[in-house]
């Protein structure tokens, strides 16, 4: 299957992205990134669900796509873009070698983040339930994003990017020391149990069917 180029979206104010490899996924719950703590309650109003994106410097559609929502946002908010411009797309160059990052080598590198909850989708747009293990550190994807514009007293102006949905596209080396996939662990097979074994086996209850999200991001992939 061929993925449609990267473009942004000036009728929706959208971008949707070309392959990048994810890191740090805030995306089965909210995080602060205060406290360094998930929101699994759903309660604390200064958390969001985030990711990174590690996007190859040589995907000049993306970034082309990127510069052009921001450019966007801003003159939508400042009519113009101001000096001095909070820009988020950071060289994963310099962060590897100040931060000791060498996953960043050759990317460009952006955060991104939102207060409701993105769609998630496999590479057969079905909808991902287990964010957790499916949009671990490390395996490729592709996003729809949206440019905002923003002004704060002490930090400036500045654009950043919200996350609206992910598709995973491939898998990929797990970034961070992620264990290995249970069926890999367990290579080796097990003998059969006797038959007065598997009798003595206590009957499992039955599971409760996980809620799917309300969010559709199928719609957004079918290319």
């Amino acid at each position: 299957m061929t993925h449609a180029k990267p473009e942004y979206n000036e009728a929706k104010g959208t971008v949707k992205t070309g392959e990048f490899r994810l890191s740090y996924p805030r995306l089965q719950y909210k995080y602060n990134v205060n406290t360094r703590k998930e929101d699994t309650s759903g309660t604390d109003p200064n958390a969001k669900y985030s990711l990174q994106m590690l996007i190859p410097k040589t995907d000049k559609g993306t970034i082309k796509a990127l510069e052009e929502g921001l450019k966007r946002a801003a003159k939508d908010k400042f009519n113009s873009v101001p000096k001095g411009l909070k820009n988020p797309i950071k060289d994963g160059d310099e962060l590897a070698e100040e931060k000791g990052r060498p996953e960043c080598e050759g990317h460009w590198v952006i955060n991104c983040s939102s207060s409701n909850k993105p769609g998630m989708v496999d590479r057969h747009r079905d909808t991902i339930i287990d964010a957790r293990q499916e949009l671990y550190p490390g395996c490729f994807c592709r996003a729809t994003l949206n440019a905002y514009a923003w002004e704060h007293p002490a930090n400036g102006k500045g654009v950043s990017f919200g996350i609206q949905n992910l598709q995973k596209i491939r898998e990929g080396t797990p970034l961070g020391g992620r264990a290995e996939a249970p069926e890999s662990a367990f290579e080796d097979d097990l003998p059969e149990l006797d038959d007065e074994v598997v009798a003595e086996a206590p009957a499992k209850k039955a599971s409760k069917k996980k809620e799917e999200p309300k969010e559709e991001a199928s719609s957004f992939f079918n290319d």
